[in-house]
Order: structure tokens, then sequence, then C-alpha cells
């Protein structure tokens, strides 16, 4: 049971007023693209913008910043936010994905539903892809905020922004009822599809962030690690 303190915190965290009618919404899936039930204004979870005019949001840009923030501090300080937000929210998906998976396992293992063997496993892979992806993405916030930038680190970031698109588009897939979908609508090929796309993207990174190791590409905040030292 959560005391007063860490309900606000949770709530802080995890619900956001809709943009557009104000009226409080709670993340319950992966995915960023968020529609109010109430509205159904379509927006950007993290960016907040709306959807329709949706870019990437996974870079930090300091020209975006108020003049009231234009000091030292605040800028080092909004930097950090802009970054453990986004670790936060992986790390938030990927639960909400696992308790998913978890689910719909359950389905399986009580045969709820009319599934062949090979649905299942379909379903089984396209979950594993995607957990495999979102935690790789969870770490990604970390290496890119010690990252100094230059063109390979605008590079990762490209393949950083792919693969949280291929992501969110294959978590808000599988939030579908696919045991039924997948019985009536033929859906599976649409499916491998996605997954296989969407580890595509991650070893694509995965290789990128690889070489820049072997080829000296990165460069680091040194501030950056500084502070991280003196925390530990």
């Amino acid at each position: 049971m959560f005391d007063d303190s860490e309900t606000v915190v949770w709530l802080k965290a995890n619900t956001k007023s809709c943009p557009k009618c104000k009226v409080n919404i709670e993340k319950n899936g992966g995915c960023n693209h968020m529609t109010c039930g109430h509205c159904c204004h379509e927006f950007c979870w993290l960016y907040f913008g709306k959807w329709s005019t949706h870019s990437e949001c996974n870079r930090f840009d300091e020209n975006q910043i108020t003049d009231a923030l234009q000091n030292e501090y605040a800028l080092a300080l909004s930097r950090y936010v802009h970054y453990y937000d986004r670790f936060y929210n992986h790390q938030y998906s990927f639960d909400l994905e696992t308790k998913l998976f978890e689910n719909i396992r359950q389905k399986f293992i009580h045969n709820e539903q009319q599934l062949s063997k090979n649905d299942t496993q379909t379903i089984e892979k396209a979950f594993s892809v995607l957990l495999s992806c979102r935690q790789t993405l969870i770490y990604t916030y970390p290496f890119a905020y010690y990252l100094v930038k230059n063109n390979q680190s605008i590079v990762f970031e490209e393949n950083q922004a792919d693969l949280e698109k291929t992501c969110g588009e294959l978590s808000r897939f599988l939030e579908q009822d696919l045991t039924k979908e997948l019985v009536l609508n033929n859906i599976k090929r649409i499916l491998i599809e996605k997954y296989q796309y969407c580890d595509s993207r991650k070893d694509v990174l995965l290789k990128h962030v690889k070489e820049g190791y072997t080829n000296d590409y990165w460069q680091y905040h040194e501030e950056a690690i500084i502070n991280s030292n003196k925390k530990v």
C-alpha cells in the first residue's frame, strides 16, 4: 500500500491531463500514442503535442529551452530531466507490456482461446521481440545523456527514434485482442512483419553503437560523468 507521498509521486509520473479537455489520463499501455477517452484527442505522451504533427521527440534541443532556463545549472537540470523522463517512460512501458504478456500467456495455459500452437508461438515471439527492443531503448537514454553531440551521435539518435517508432507501433498492435483477431482476420502475417522489422531496427542501433566503440566515435560530457561519480 502506498502512503500519500508515494501516491502523489506515482500520479505525477503516470497520469497527465489531456492537452485539449484537461481530463486526467493514466498511461495503461506501452505505446506513447494516446487517445483521450473523454474528447478523443490524440497526442504524444512525451511530446504532448497533436499526434498528427508528431515527430521525433527523443532528442534534447537546447535551442528550445526558454530564456528563464538559460543558465548553466538550469540547462544541465533540464537536460537531465529530458533523458530521465524518457528512460522512466520506457521502463514503465516495459512493465505494462510484461503484465500484458503474462495475462495473454495465462489465457493460453487455460486454453480460453482456440488458437493453434503456431499462432500462440507467433504472439509469444512478438512479445519477446517487443520486450527486448523496449529494454534496449531503456538503456539508450543513459547512454545518450553522456554523449557529446557530433555526426555519429546524430546517427545514433536517428536509429533510436526509428526503434522507438517501430516499438510503439508493435506495442499498440499487441494491445488488440490478438487471440481473437488471429482467428477472425488472419493478421498473423502483419504481426510477423511488424516484429521482424522492429527487431531489425534494434540490430541496426546496436551495430552502430558497437562500431562507435570500435572506431572511437563516442565522446562524453565530462561534467555529467563527474556529477554521476559524486552521487555514487
